[in-house]
């Protein structure tokens, strides 16, 4: 085990500031990508175009909307969808790497803390404090990434993510709406 644990002390701390600079190249690559995505998203036909009508009744109420989307509005929407999923994939890279950095530092508190107490038994005073040392530097690294790109990835998903889901939601909602009114029409026409 002290074997283990003195191979992770020569490799965990650069192995968490490599998974750093890897993290910092994924959310380069991926955020700008789902910007677009929200950019493109505004020019779809159909939500760029969508009319909505209110009519008002005589007590200035608000009596119901009417959203008119077409099947070129649909047609764009897949495009859409598609298109964004695979942007999406590698913003999930970058996601669940975000996890990655807490239990890397836990790892290293572990094994620098076994490196310790193993030659606390003996009278190598320097390797004890190499092993707090290492312990310390890999849980401060480990939460910095932590913190850093944990912090990317809430502004990603509150910003960019959520308004678009929200607005890819309305648009299948208002498609189906439709879709349900005109499959009723078809249905009672072929009844008469």
């Amino acid at each position: 085990m002290l074997f283990i644990s003195k191979l992770l002390a020569a490799v965990l701390n650069p192995a968490i500031i490599i998974l750093m600079a890897a993290e910092l190249l994924l959310a380069c690559a991926s955020v700008p990508r789902l910007l677009a995505s929200r950019r493109e998203l505004g020019t779809l036909t159909g939500v760029k175009r969508k009319l909505e009508s209110r009519r008002r009744s005589p007590s200035r109420r608000i009596t119901d909307v009417v959203s008119i989307t077409t099947e070129e509005d649909w047609e764009s929407y897949v495009r859409f969808r598609e298109t964004y999923r695979r942007r999406l994939k590698l913003y999930d890279i970058f996601a669940s790497a975000v996890q990655l950095f807490t239990l890397l530092g836990i790892l290293g508190t572990v094994a620098g803390l076994y490196i310790a107490l193993s030659s606390a038994e003996g009278s190598a005073r320097d390797i004890t404090y190499e092993g707090i040392g290492f312990a310390l530097s890999s849980t401060i690294l480990g939460i910095i990434g932590a913190v850093v790109f944990k912090t990317v990835d809430m502004f990603t998903v509150t910003l960019i993510l959520n308004p678009i889901e929200d607005t890819l939601d309305l648009f299948e909602k208002d498609y189906g709406v439709k879709n349900d009114s005109i499959k009723g029409e078809e249905a009672r026409e072929a009844g008469e």
